[in-house]
This record gives structure tokens, sequence and C-alpha cells, in this order.
């Protein structure tokens, strides 16, 4: 398991975040506000007029999963 950050490199890696990702999203775990996502798999299926990305991740310290899906609808 990985050391847990400190404050300062927090504060450093969203610094650092914000910079280089103008307009990105950071997800935190619901149950325990923790920023230690891991990755666990992605899919891609296309619809007639769209594509729809279904991700999931764990918290590393609660053990806490999430779907994301994003519905991207080409406009005309």
């Amino acid at each position: 398991m990985s050391k847990p950050l400190t404050f300062l490199k927090k504060i450093q890696l969203v610094l650092l975040y914000i910079n280089h990702q103008k307009g990105g999203v950071i997800v935190t775990c619901a149950y325990c506000r923790s920023t230690n996502l891991t990755f666990e798999k992605q899919r891609r299926i296309n619809h007639d007029y769209n594509i729809v990305y279904k991700s999931s991740y764990k918290c590393a310290d609660c053990g806490a999963f999430c779907e994301n899906k994003q519905d991207w609808i080409q406009s005309s």
C-alpha cells in the first residue's frame, strides 16, 4: 500500500493538475473523500448518434468502487 500524501503534497498536486489540465475534473471517494483511486477498466460503446464510455475505479484507502458513465452526443 502506498504512503499517504501530506497536506503540502496534496496542495502541490492540485496546483500542478490545475496548471496542466485546464477544465479538468478531480474525482474523490464518496465515502472517505480520498483521491487515492485506482483505475480498474474502461469500455467504449458506440450507439447510433453517440458514444458511451463506462469506467470503474476502486478507492485504495477504503475499498469502495465507483462506476462512471459518460454519454457523448455529437451536436449538429
